[in-house]
Formats: C-alpha cells, structure tokens, sequence
C-alpha cells in the first residue's frame, strides 16, 4: 500500500524553504515536500531552528526498486514534464537525533526553474508514480541543487628542481592523487581515485574514477559504457 499524497498538499513558502534543510551542508533551499506534517515553526522565547542531517537509506523497499529502473522510470517521467533536474538522491533525512523517519526521494533541480506551485505539481507526480510499484514509508522533496564537475584544465607534467621551469610550474604540478587523462581529448585531466583486482581467474587491475573525467558529458544520456579489450 503506498504512503498517500497530503490533502490538500502542503504548499513551501520563501521563509520555510530558506530553513527547512538548515543543518546540511550546503542548506539548499526546499522547493517542495509530499510529507505529511514537514515542518512545525518553532515558537517560545528560546526558539531555534531544528537541524537536519543525511542518513544512509539502508534496507528499504524503494533501495531495490530503485536498481531495477525506478530512477530511470523517474528521470522519464521529469524530462516528460520538462523539468530541469540535476541529482536523484535517495536517503533519510531526519532531524538531528531523532529516528531515521521515511525513505526521501530527493529531486534536484536547477536553480529558479520551479516555483512552489510547480515544483508541489511535480512532487506529487512523482509520488503517485512510485505509489504504482506499490511500497510505501517514502515521501518525494524537491530541492535546488547544482552540480559541478570537477573535470578541468590538465596539469603540467612533473620536473626535476634542476629545471629553469620548476618553480614556476609547480603549483600546477600534479603531486597529489594518478593524474589521468583521456588520449582522445589531452586538454582534460583529471584523478585516478583507487585500484580494483578483478579477483578469480582475472588478474586485471582497474582504476576507478569519475565517468566524466574519461568519457565526453552527453546531457542526454547517461548510459552505461563497456570497452572490451580482445587483444589482450
């Protein structure tokens, strides 16, 4: 049985939505929220804002369905309503302290793409459409969010301190972390984060970094990309 959509729903205003997340990192600012009773203004002589913090989801109806094409279903159902979303999260997010509360299906968007009418319209969308799958204890929060990329400028190859050039050129060194870049677009470089054995019979070894340090940013598509080797 899936969680209901509040009636009538709530509907964010500038003031809540410029608190609603204090605690976090980067405090975005709340959009919009299909949980019910979100938010309680505190009141009294000593009132304060109520912290909020990130939690691991865990185990959780919506972790499996969530690999099994409930993102990809939800990303279709944005791009349907011409929204332009940057993230799809899915995690807890309680008030410091307090129980991990339902799972939060966190949708986020470019900033002043939607108002809080809008962005209330798209929560409940998207409410009803995980509602269909069946499970319930979630709720669906749309908040501003910008990604950037840390993909830049590659850095200068390494020399010896014997070298005229060293001084100038060593803050633009690599030094820290496996400078990589791409042989087909030498003016992007990025890191290598860490090495994977295959394991078994496969004695390869992987290094594991960002998609967009290797392979060119399509905004359209973020499909998954297999390179096989067969002359090795």
């Amino acid at each position: 049985m899936s969680d209901p959509v509040p009636t009538p729903p709530f509907m964010v205003t500038t003031s809540v939505s410029k608190v609603y997340y204090k605690g976090l990192p980067s405090e975005p600012r709340l959009i919009a929220t299909t949980k019910l009773n979100p938010f309680d203004a505190p009141t009294g002589p000593e009132a304060y804002t109520v912290l909020k913090e990130l939690r691991y989801l865990g185990e959780h109806p919506l972790a499996t369905l969530w690999d099994n094409g409930l993102a990809g279903e939800l990303s279709s159902s944005l791009a349907s309503m011409d929204v332009k979303w940057s993230s799809l999260d899915l995690l807890h997010i309680p008030n410091v302290g307090e129980p991990s509360g339902p799972a939060v299906v966190w949708i986020g968007v470019e900033p002043g793409v939607l108002s809080f009418e809008e962005g209330s319209k798209v929560a409940i969308n998207c409410h009803q459409l995980i509602g269909r799958h069946g499970v319930g204890d979630y709720c669906v929060e749309i908040r501003e969010s910008r990604i950037f990329r840390e993909a830049g400028n590659r850095f200068l190859d390494p020399v010896p301190e014997s070298n005229t050039t060293f001084t100038a050129r060593d803050p633009y060194t690599a030094t820290l972390g496996i400078p990589i870049t791409p042989k087909n677009r030498l003016s992007v470089g990025g890191t290598g984060g860490f090495f994977l054995s295959a394991g078994g019979d496969d004695k390869s070894i992987y290094l594991v970094t960002a998609r967009h340090v290797v392979l060119p940013i399509d905004e359209n598509s973020n499909q998954e990309y297999i390179r096989k080797n067969e002359s090795r």
